[in-house]
C-alpha cells in the first residue's frame, strides 16, 4: 500500500540510504504518527527510533520497523518479509520471505513458507515448504526464472496446509524435516563404471540419496564451493584432474564421464576461457576476466540479466581446480587470456569488461589491442580502483587471510578470533584454524575442505601479489564504461573516477551502481548493473547500424 496522510515511508539499505524501485531495504517511517519510544523500555527505544535525516523538521525522527519491503513502480510498498529472519546461506545473505514471496506468485500455489535449516551441521541449505503439493521440478524453474540461484530452495516439502499457532501465525518449529533429497523424475542409473564413480561422488557431496547420469549438479544444490570440493574428491578418488569449467560446461554425470573418456589417459591443460552464455554469432561476443579469487562463476547472474542473446565469456585463473598457479603478473595475465580471447575472435573491434582484479587485466589487455592495430569497441571496469603507480608492500598473513575470507563470504568481525593465536601460525594451520571457526560461527559454514581452500588461497595470493606490482605501461585511448558501487566498504574513499584519470586519454564514463564492492554482483543489485550494461551495449550495436 502507500502511506497514511502525514506520514512518510522510507526504504533504505544498510547505510540508511533509499534504495531504486524494486530493490528490497528496511521500511522506516516517518512523520506526525511516530510516536515517542516505548514505555520504560530505553534500549528498545534508541535501537527502533533513529533521526530521521530526510525530515525537513529539526529534531524529528523516524521508526525502523523491521519489515523487508520495496517499492513498487506504481508508487505502493510491498511487504517482503521480516529483516530479523534474514540468513546466511553459502556466504550470501538470504531474504527467505522474499522467496517465499515469489513462491506465492505461481497460479498454482496457495501458500509458502521458505525457511533456512541445518539438519546436517555445516549444510545450511533453504526448505520450501509449499501448500498444495506440486511438481519440484516445475517450481525450481519457475524460481530459477525470477531468482538467482543461490536463493533457490535445495529443497522442498509439500504441505495440505501450512501448520499455525494458537494466533493464527505459521508454527516454524512444528514444521517437517524435509526428508533426504533423491534425484529428479527421469533417473537414468549409471552405465559405466566412470559414470558409477561419479555418481558415488555426487550424492556424497551433495548429500543426496542418489544421482542419476542425466540429473544436472547445479538442480540438486550445488554451487560454486560445492563443486570445487567435488572436483578435489575426483582428483583423490580417480587422480583426474578434470578443470571447474569442464564442470561448469557439462554440469552433469553423463557429460563429465565423456570428458574423463575424451581426456584418458592425461588430464589436458586448464583452458581459461569458457562460454557463460551461449549467443547468436552475427552479435560480438563480451569477454569478462575474473576477479581477485580466480573464479568467473562471480559473473554467472549478470551473465544471465544481460541476455539478448549475445555470446559471453568468462575468462577463469588457472590453479583452481589444481595444477599450475597463475602468474603473479598483470601483463603475463593479460598476454595469456588475450591468445584465447583471439582464438575466439580473430579480429576486432573487442567488448572487454572485467569486475574486481578483472579489470586491471581487461584494462591491459585492451591497451595490447590497441598496440596491436586492433580496436577495442568498450572497456567495462566493474568498480576497480585503478593502479597506483608504484608497488604496493607485501601484506602480512593476517591481512591476506581477511581478504580471502571476503571472497568467501566469511563474517570476519563474527569470529572470535585469537590474533595473536593466528599470528604464531604458518599459512596452512592458520587457514585451517580460520575455516574451524567458522564452521562453528552460526553466520557462516562455507564447505570447503582444508585442501580446496588452500588451493584457492594459492590462487588469490598469486592473483593480489599481480595487483601489488602492476604499474602500467602507458595509457588507454578508447571508450571507457566505469561502474562505481554506491556505497563504499569500509575504510575505502576513492575519488569519482576511482583514480582512473591518470590511465585514459578519455574520461570515462562513469556509472554509479546500488550496493557494494561485493553485492552489486549479486542478487537483487546485480539488476542495475546489468540493466545498464545493457543498455549501454544496445546503443553500441545502433550506432554500428
Amino acid at each position: 500500500g502507500r502511506p497514511l496522510a502525514h506520514s512518510r515511508l522510507y526504504v533504505l539499505d544498510a547505510d540508511f540510504q533509499p534504495v531504486p524501485v524494486g530493490v528490497p531495504g528496511e521500511l522506516f517511517i516517518g512523520g506526525a504518527q511516530v510516536t515517542r519510544g516505548y514505555l520504560h523500555r530505553p534500549e528498545l527505544t534508541a535501537e527502533r527510533y533513529l533521526p530521521d535525516p530526510y525530515s525537513p523538521v529539526p529534531g524529528a525522527r523516524m521508526y525502523r520497523s523491521g519489515d523487508k519491503v520495496r517499492w513498487r513502480e506504481d508508487g505502493r510498498v510491498e511487504f517482503i518479509g521480516r529483516a530479523d529472519f534474514q540468513v546466511k546461506v553459502r556466504g550470501f545473505r538470504v531474504e527467505p520471505g522474499e522467496v517465499a514471496t515469489v513462491l506465492r506468485e505461481h497460479p498454482e500455489v496457495r501458500d509458502a513458507v521458505v525457511l533456512a535449516r541445518e539438519d546436517i551441521p555445516g549444510d545450511k541449505r533453504l526448505v520450501a515448504y509449499v501448500v498444495p503439493a506440486l511438481d519440484v521440478a516445475v517450481l525450481r524453474a519457475w524460481l530459477r526464472e525470477r531468482l538467482p540461484e543461490h536463493m533457490v530452495p535445495s529443497a522442498f516439502v509439500p504441505l495440505e496446509a501450512l501448520p499455525l499457532t494458537p494466533n493464527g501465525k505459521v508454527d516454524r518449529k512444528a514444521l517437517p524435516t524435509p526428508e533426504v533429497p533423491v534425484s529428479g523424475a527421469g533417473y537414468v542409473a549409471p552405465r559405466t563404471p566412470m559414470e558409477q564413480t561419479l555418481a558415488e561422488l555426487w550424492a556424497e557431496v551433495l548429500r543426496v540419496e542418489k544421482v542419476g547420469v542425466t540429473d544436472n549438479f547445479f538442480a540438486l544444490g550445488g554451487h560454486s564451493l560445492l563443486a570445487v570440493r567435488l572436483m578435489a574428491r575426483l582428483r583423490e578418488r580417480t587422480g583426474m584432474t578434470p578443470p571447474l569449467s569442464a564442470l561448469f560446461q557439462t554440469p552433469t554425470v553423463e557429460g563429465l564421464a565423456k570428458w574423463a573418456e575424451q581426456h584418458k589417459p592425461r588430464a589436458v591443460p586448464t583452458p581459461n576461457l569458457v562460454p557463460l552464455a551461449a549467443g547468436r554469432s552475427t552479435r560480438r561476443p563480451l569477454f569478462l576476466v575474473h576477479g581477485g579469487g580466480g573464479s568467473a562463476m562471480a559473473y554467472t547472474e549478470l551473465a544471465r540479466q544481460l541476455g539478448g542473446g549475445r555470446p559471453i565469456h568468462g575468462l577463469f585463473a588457472s590453479g583452481i581446480d589444481g595444477g599450475e598457479l597463475p602468474a603473479a603478473s598483470v601483463e603475463a595475465l593479460a598476454r595469456d587470456y588475450l591468445a584465447q580471447v583471439r582464438a575466439v575472435q580473430p579480429l576486432g573491434p573487442y567488448l572487454l569488461g572485467g569486475w574486481s582484479f578483472g579489470g586491471l587485466v581487461a584494462y591491459e589487455m585492451a591497451r595490447l589491442l590497441q598496440a596491436m592495430g586492433e580496436r577495442v569497441e568498450a572497456l567495462a571496469i566493474i568498480d576497480t580502483p585503478a593502479p597506483t603507480g608504484q608497488p604496493r608492500p607485501e601484506p602480512d598473513t593476517l591481512t591476506r587471510l581477511a581478504g580471502f575470507g571476503r571472497l568467501l563470504g566469511l563474517s570476519w568481525q563474527a569470529l572470535p578470533l585469537d590474533v595473536e593465536h593466528l599470528r604464531r601460525l604458518d599459512v596452512r594451520s592458520a587457514l585451517a584454524y580460520v575455516l574451524e571457526l567458522a564452521r562453528r560461527s552460526p553466520t557462516s559454514a562455507p564447505v570447503l575442505d582444508l585442501d580446496a581452500a588452500e588451493r584457492l588461497l594459492g590462487v588469490y595470493v598469486r592473483l593480489h601479489d599481480a595487483q601489488r606490482h602492476y604499474v602500467p605501461g602507458g595509457t588507454y585511448t578508447g571508450p571507457t564504461w566505469l561502474f562505481k558501487a554506491a556505497t563504499a566498504l569500509e575504510g575505502h574513499a576513492f575519488p569519482a573516477d576511482l583514480g582512473w584519470g591518470p590511465w585514459l586519454t578519455e574520461p570515462p564514463r562513469v556509472h554509479e551502481v546500488p550496493g557494494d564492492h561485493y553485492a552489486l554482483m549479486r542478487a537483487p543489485y546485480v539488476r542495475a548493473l546489468a540493466q545498464t550494461l545493457a543498455g549501454l551495449l544496445a546503443d553500441l550495436e545502433r550506432d554500428d547500424t
